[in-house]
């Protein structure tokens, strides 16, 4: 069994040609012209004239006037000697380095498949817009006794890789993949899988300097079996979601990314094998029941080469990354990454399993087991890789090896087999799209004080009150810069990154403050600069709303609600049933609810500073008719009734409950003993305590009421005692 592309060669050719014409290309946009050097000459050298500009339809410049004296070493251009009349130059100053450069704060990187990230893992930055990334990647692998005893496996493949950063937030990508396995037991016989293409987007952005999430989604579109063309069956899917975390925007830069992927992938790529499964079972003889028969399936050697998989895979990745600067301009990029794909069978996918020894149940020999028996059976891989990053701008080196942990031993006919290890190897170029730098100047200029120096500053500051306590957690925010907010620390302290000379004007906020503005001015010298700002504290009030409605959802208005507490108020509810106070001192308050033909009711609150109590109260009704009557020393109450032993208050009881709570409410002099009733001790002391707790829930303190059992009594007895 051979994959080919066959007519989408052609396809496939067209899109290797426009890398390769492209990569070039953009190399020759971003170099220099002719002559210029983007190195100045060391002191003492002769400068070299400009070369002969290129015919071009615009006009030619003016020749520039006679080379001064040659300028010293700098990676800008430094200012010429001023004219006789001019007044003296200020020294020349050596150049304040960003706390991150350019390329380690802003280059992204092309992973394997296309989109930017580590190695094989995303991440949610997209790279600067305008950004164009292409990269070669080769893999292989070469070992003996892998699929079977006594065989040789070797596997080469090639993915070309090209990704473009749309906007700061969408990357688009592609990929073309080549892959040949080959084997030597049982005659020399290889599989070739070609021109293989993946279409993706990835969408993300920053939360903070330190988080950035992201998600792509990619279609991979395999060559179909057997003939050209694509196999539309066959398409899979990739969806996938990250989150990094980026260590190096932090004020104090620390060189190290992490990244965590999760992911599923719809596989349908046994569709590329379907046709030629089906025709070998044909061919058979035997009769066996084709879900009972294993003959006609494509082998462990097939399903590496053709990569076949009979399974979804829910993927899990985590991945570290130590971006690390050796020297200007060259950088050392160690990389290890971990990933797992677990094995989902929403095909369906009843997998045929042939017993060698039934006392044992282990597979035939030579035969492969299925996931359903053999779980543990699962793609797990580690990559351990180191990108180089040489002077030559936009370029890249990769070299690595992917070990795989699970499935490279022990094989199931779901999935196909892990390899033991793969080599990697990657060269990539990165146009990135920022203005090129311009060549050193050999002629002299007009005298501009500073005009070299790209000196810049920090303000470095703290968040506190009044009397000098730090405030941390505070927010501080730039009014008159766009820049990223920042939060201070344990001891109230902030820095902000690298500033150009000038005024700073600064907000800081917290939610137990109310917000303060300081500033600070960045001189020409380029040093840092200290600011205080200071905060006042809110004051320690709370509030308190809520609303009153009856007991068919109704608000109820004209109510009278006091606040008693370390502050007294008299509110009162408005057509909605609403009420509300502020300027409330903290601390425990009673809310006394009086409304005009609803029993009383109270209701306890705490109140604390800065935040909002809420208090929602239901009022009953009271009856036309009073429905219990009150002696000397008792009150009758004949609508609390039970059937047989139950414990619970029907609605009428409910009501007379209500009613027998306004009238303690109203009268504070007045104690409550509940003598409950029942066939056995606790039903009545069940009873009581129900009916206490009512009370206490309509606002009576519990100190006032007493529910005692009493078993053999036949009625409810409610003593009152003064």
């Amino acid at each position: 069994m051979k994959r080919d592309v066959g007519s989408r060669f052609t396809t496939a050719g067209a899109l290797v040609l426009s890398l390769a014409i492209y990569a070039p290309s953009s190399l020759l946009a971003q170099a220099p012209a002719t002559g210029s050097a983007l190195i100045p000459p060391p002191p003492g050298a002769p400068a070299q004239p400009p070369a002969a500009a290129p015919p071009s339809p615009a006009p030619a410049p003016a020749p520039a006037p006679p080379p001064a004296a040659p300028p010293p070493a700098a990676e800008v251009p430094p200012p010429a000697a001023a004219a006789p009349a001019a007044s003296a130059q200020p020294p020349a100053a050596e150049p304040v380095e960003e706390p991150l450069d350019w390329d380690l704060g802003h280059r992204r990187y092309a992973s394997w498949n296309g989109p930017t990230g580590g190695l094989y893992l995303l991440d949610g930055r997209a790279g600067e817009p305008g950004a164009v990334r292409v990269q070669l990647g080769l893999d292989a692998f070469s070992g003996k006794d892998f699929l079977q005893n006594g065989d040789k496996i070797e596997v080469a493949g090639q993915t070309l890789a090209l990704s473009i950063t749309a906007h700061k937030n969408v990357e688009f990508f592609t990929t073309l993949a080549n892959r040949s396995t080959s084997q030597t037991r049982g005659g020399a016989s290889s599989l070739d899988a070609l021109g293989d293409i993946t279409l993706g987007a990835k969408f993300g952005g920053k939360l903070s300097n330190l988080i950035d999430v992201g998600a792509d989604l990619r279609g991979i579109f395999p060559n179909k079996a057997g003939g050209g063309g694509f196999d539309w069956g066959a398409t899979s899917l990739w969806l996938r979601s990250g989150i990094g975390f980026d260590f190096q925007s932090l004020p104090k830069p620390v060189p190290f990314i992490s990244r965590v992927n999760v992911g599923y992938l719809f596989d349908n790529s046994a569709q590329l094998v379907s046709d030629v499964e089906q025709s070998r079972y044909e061919r058979l003889s035997s009769g066996t029941p084709k879900a009972d028969e294993t003959r006609h399936l494509v082998s462990r050697f097939e399903r590496l080469g053709a990569g076949i998989n009979r399974l979804d895979r829910l993927t899990f990745g985590v991945g570290f990354e130590a971006p690390l600067r050796l020297a200007d301009r060259f950088y050392l990029h160690p990389i290890a990454e971990w990933q797992l794909g677990v094995p989902v069978n929403r095909q369906n996918f009843d997998c045929p399993y042939v017993v060698g020894t039934p006392n044992i149940g282990t597979p035939r020999s030579g035969e492969d087991s299925c996931y359903e028996r053999d779980p543990g059976v699962v793609p797990m891989n580690l990559a351990l890789a180191v990108r180089v990053a040489p002077p030559v701008r936009g370029l890249s080196a990769l070299l690595g090896v992917d070990i795989g942990l699970t499935g490279s031993n022990k094989f199931v006919r779901e999935l196909m087999p892990n390899q033991p290890w793969r080599v990697l190897f990657a060269l990539s170029y990165d146009y990135d799209a920022r203005p090129q730098e311009q060549p050193v100047a050999t002629a002299p200029v007009a005298a501009t004080p500073f005009a070299s120096m790209a000196l810049r500053g920090r303000v470095e500051g703290i968040v506190s009150t009044s009397d000098g306590t730090p405030i941390a957690d505070a927010r501080v925010n730039f009014l008159d810069r766009t820049l990223t907010s920042l939060a201070t620390g344990p001891d109230g302290r902030f820095t902000t990154e690298a500033l150009d000379p000038g005024p700073v004007s600064l907000q800081a906020t917290h939610p137990d403050y109310e917000p303060g503005t300081c500033s600070a001015v960045i001189a020409p010298s380029a040093a840092d600069v200290g600011v205080r700002c200071t905060l006042m504290a809110k004051p320690l009030i709370g509030k308190v709303q809520g609303q009153l409605l009856d007991g068919s959802g109704n608000p109820v208005s004209g109510a009278r609600v006091q606040l008693i507490g370390p502050s007294s108020t008299l509110l009162t509810s408005d057509a909605r049933g609403a009420f509300s106070a502020d300027n409330l001192s903290p601390g425990t308050y009673l809310l006394r609810i009086e409304a005009g033909g609803y029993f009383m009711r109270q209701v306890n609150a705490t109140i604390e500073a800065r935040n909002t109590a809420l208090v929602n109260a239901t009022l009953l009704r009271k009856p036309i008719t009073p429905t219990i009557q009150v002696k000397a020393d008792a009150i009758v109450a004949p609508g609390i009734k039970y059937s047989g032993e139950s414990t619970e208050l029907d609605a009428a009881g409910l009501a007379v409950v209500a009613e027998i709570a306004d009238l303690l409410l109203s009268r504070s002099d007045l104690y409550l003993q509940i003598q409950g009733y029942g066939a056995t001790d606790a039903v009545a002391m069940t009873r009581a305590y129900t009916i206490k707790q009512r009370l206490v829930e309509a606002g009576v303190p519990e100190i006032r009421i007493e529910a005692v059992g009493g078993a053999g009594r036949t009625s409810l007895k409610l003593v009152l005692h003064h």
